[in-house]
C-alpha cells in the first residue's frame, strides 16, 4: 500500500510540474505578455 501512494505523490509532483510548465508556455505566447521565456 505504500507503494501505491509513493507512486501517486510522485504523479501529483510530475502533474504539477507539466501544469506549470503549459502556464510558462502559454504567458511566453500570449500577446499580452512581454515576458521573456526562462529555464530553470
Amino acid at each position: 500500500m505504500r507503494k501505491s501512494a509513493a507512486a501517486a505523490d510522485s504523479l501529483k509532483g510530475q502533474a504539477q510540474q507539466l501544469v506549470d510548465a503549459v502556464a510558462v508556455f502559454k504567458l511566453e505566447h500570449s500577446p499580452t505578455s512581454f515576458r521573456k521565456l526562462t529555464f530553470v
